[in-house]
């Protein structure tokens, strides 16, 4: 065909021809432009390039190539387009038609898509470009028209680095963020870019119930959530036990698929906060609990003195006493983290201080040591009531001069502030005498001479109506 066509209608029950194309009406099934090598008949050729239906066959557009009169690409009259078929379910729907029964793997693909950037990034380039995306947009009149999420393949940098990037746009905004990254080594980045780990992710103050934030949630429908840290059939499991929702870590050696060998419970913290360390079951009233199969149970290692604390919270010093191992190897229990109270030096040993304490029904028992050098009055302790049933000894041992004398003295003491000698003072040699009394309801012991090293023990019991003491300022027995 040549020259222009200004009005009316071309019609012909032939063919007409071009150099290399002929436009056919066809019949009612049929029209198309068809390039011409072979034309058999109405609607038939070996080479078709464009072909329409008739309206009563479904108006659709079919294109085909290869000599052929198979579709490669249709438009169906709902305007989808199918690649691969003639029936797109879809605005573009993509097939591929593998023959046979497949047995074995042997490079098949798939329907493929190809995004491709043809570009040189030079040396120098630091990112910011994409080799393809795919947007997804609404046209919704709302806030945050446009683009809400994107997928993109990143040029990190000039030498074919590239990463995969996942996009969303808060409610009612119209910026992508940045919601999770596949860099090119395979790390996983969530909320931010990863960083020397293979799954790195940043959390964003999500709350969960009334309890905390929440960045990372693992959840199963059985209740036995976990993660799973594996080496072959070896593996350590921390997961939520479904049953008694407790937190448990354990372990199996034979675990080599689904359900199959089984798991050591090792650690678990129980809904109620009780720890158990190698040991299960709940109903034990221990928030903590240690139990080995061998004889040692619990080690404490520390680089120089290592030391169990205690506390109790309605004491106001929150120093409450410690077992600790001191210099030497001894064992030590210091009723406020700093006294010394009783210690089992590496030679078997046993150490008290200079205060001991008994009750039992039957009353208490008191035992206080210290000692002094040179002149002065020292108040033992305050008797607290005038009218107790009580008893006591107060001992009194003397250290004088170089070779030393020694003396001993033992007085009887009651809870009506009197005293009575029932050791008379002994000694090797000449030792001065300490003077021990009542003053009002103090116990007072004194000393003249300034070269008299001397001891005192006191013994205080009862039966139910206590001396009630307050130790005094003598030095070690307060």
């Amino acid at each position: 065909l040549s020259g222009a066509i200004s009005s009316g209608a071309i019609t012909s029950s032939a063919s007409l021809k071009a150099t290399d194309y002929r436009v056919n009406e066809g019949n009612s099934l049929a029209g198309g432009l068809f390039k011409e090598k072979n034309v058999t008949g109405s609607g038939s050729s070996n080479d078709l390039s464009i072909f329409a239906e008739g309206i009563s066959n479904g108006g659709n557009i079919h294109f085909m190539t290869g000599g052929s009169a198979t579709a490669r690409a249709t438009i169906d009259s709902s305007g989808n387009v199918g690649i691969g078929t003639t029936s797109p379910a879809s605005l573009l729907d993509l097939r591929k038609t593998t023959a046979g029964s497949i047995t074995g793997g042997s490079g098949n693909k798939g329907a493929v898509l190809t995004l491709h950037h043809e570009a040189q990034w030079e040396n120098g380039y630091t990112g910011g470009d994409w080799l393809g995306a795919i947007d997804f947009s609404t046209g919704d009149g709302s806030a945050g028209e446009g683009i809400r999420a994107s997928i993109r393949a990143t040029s990190d940098n000039y030498y074919n680095t590239n990463s995969l990037a996942f996009y969303t746009a808060d409610q009612g905004d119209t910026t992508l963020d940045l919601r999770m990254i596949i860099k090119n080594d395979g790390e996983v980045g969530i909320g931010r870019l990863p960083e020397n780990a293979k799954v790195h992710i940043l959390g964003n103050s999500s709350y969960v119930g009334n309890h905390g934030y929440s960045t990372l949630c693992l959840e199963d429908t059985s209740g036995y959530a976990g993660l799973n840290l594996r080496n072959g059939n070896n593996q350590w499991l921390i997961r939520n036990d479904g049953s008694s929702n407790a937190l448990q870590i354990v372990n199996s050696s034979n675990a080599s698929g689904p359900g199959v060998g089984s798991h050591s419970n090792r650690f678990e913290i129980e809904a109620g906060g009780d720890v158990k360390v190698g040991a299960t079951g709940s109903g034990n009233a221990y928030k903590l609990e240690v139990y080995d199969g061998d004889y040692t149970t619990m080690m404490l290692r520390g680089p120089t003195y290592p030391m169990l604390k205690f506390k109790a919270d309605n004491q106001n010093s929150g120093n409450n006493g410690s077992i600790s191992i001191g210099s030497a190897g001894a064992i030590y229990m210091n009723p406020n983290n700093s006294t010394t109270g009783i210690y089992v030096g590496y030679d078997g040993v046993f150490n008290a201080s200079s205060r001991q304490y008994y009750h039992a029904p039957y009353g208490e028992h008191h035992v206080r040591t210290g000692g002094a050098h040179g002149t002065g009055t020292y108040t033992l302790f305050t008797n607290g009531s005038s009218s107790t049933q009580s008893a006591g000894i107060v001992e009194v041992w003397g250290i004088y001069g170089t070779p030393s004398g020694a003396s001993y003295r033992m007085y009887v003491i009651s809870g009506n502030r009197s005293i009575a000698t029932a050791v008379a003072h002994t000694q090797t040699n000449s030792v001065p005498i300490p003077v021990l009394a009542w003053s009002g309801a103090n116990l007072q012991i004194s000393n003249s001479n300034g070269s008299l090293y001397y001891h005192v023990r006191v013994t205080l019991q009862d039966i139910g109506i206590s001396w009630a003491p307050t130790w005094g300022n003598f030095p070690g027995i307060n």
